[in-house]
C-alpha cells in the first residue's frame, strides 16, 4: 500500500516475520521505507506467510505484489506456485 500520496515505490527494510509463520489481521509483518520514513505496514486477513516475493533490500512499485499469503499450511505450496516465476 501507499504510505504516502507521493509515494510511487517502496525499499523493504526488514521483515519482521518469516515463511511459514502464521499472522492476524492488524500484525506488523514488514517495515517498508517510503519517500519520507519507514513504516510497519500491517497484514489485512488473517493467514500464513507462504512466501516473500521482496527481499529485504528489493524495492516494488506501490500495489505490486511482496509476499503470498496462504489460508491454511495445506494451501502453502498452491499460494507459492501462483506466483513463482
Amino acid at each position: 500500500p501507499a504510505l504516502s500520496s507521493t509515494m510511487t515505490e517502496g525499499k523493504i527494510v526488514s521483515w519482521l516475520v518469516e515463511e511459514g509463520d502464521e499472522m492476524s489481521k492488524g500484525d506488523a509483518i514488514v517495515v517498508v521505507e517510503s519517500d519520507k520514513a519507514d513504516m510497519d505496514v500491517e497484514v489485512f486477513y488473517d493467514g500464513i506467510l507462504a512466501a516473500v516475493l521482496v527481499d529485504e533490500g528489493e524495492t516494488a512499485p506501490v500495489g505490486a505484489p511482496i509476499g503470498v499469503l496462504a489460508d491454511t499450511e495445506a494451501e502453502i505450496e498452491e499460494a507459492k506456485a501462483k506466483y513463482a516465476g
